[in-house]
């Protein structure tokens, strides 16, 4: 099983209810990528409302720690108004970690967590999770063994 980091914007400067957004966002992804048999950390609900436990610099560097215990990273959409999302993309990027886009590049994500087809108990629990279409691809191109129904798509 391989280990995502998941990052994205977590402050904002409209106030709770915004960060509280992020964190939703983020928590999101981060059950979807569960369920498809992908471990995941998710700093946004690790720290949730954990303001002044320690200054942003202590929380990046947190962060990073994780960052370099990951097999790979998924971008949550907003990560390009992110300060620390920023940093800890680029240190992905330098320890030569594969970064990803959520949700465009699901079917990279997938190809590079189960290179020789996901098992079908996977395909089963991210049913009710992800967007039906979303949720169709995987179907037809990644299950493993695969569903004498629907084939292999090659994507």
């Amino acid at each position: 099983m391989k280990l995502a980091y998941i990052s994205g914007k977590y402050s904002d400067p409209r106030g709770p209810a915004f960060v509280d957004l992020n964190i939703r966002q983020a928590a999101e992804i981060a059950m979807q990528l569960w369920s498809l048999g992908i471990a995941v950390i998710c700093p946004h609900t690790n720290t949730a409302h954990f303001d002044g436990a320690a200054d942003y610099e202590g929380f990046i560097e947190g962060d990073l720690v994780m960052v370099d215990r990951c097999d790979l990273m998924v971008m949550v959409p907003n990560w390009k108004t992110s300060k620390g999302a920023k940093i800890e993309r680029q240190r992905a990027i330098n320890r030569i970690t594969p970064v990803f886009e959520w949700p465009e590049e699901c079917c990279r994500i997938i190809r590079h967590c189960w290179p020789y087809g996901m098992p079908a108990k996977y395909v089963e629990l991210s049913k009710n999770l992800l967007p039906e279409d979303l949720h169709e691809r995987i179907r037809e191109g990644y299950c493993w063994p695969p569903d004498p129904s629907a084939g292999r798509v090659q994507q």
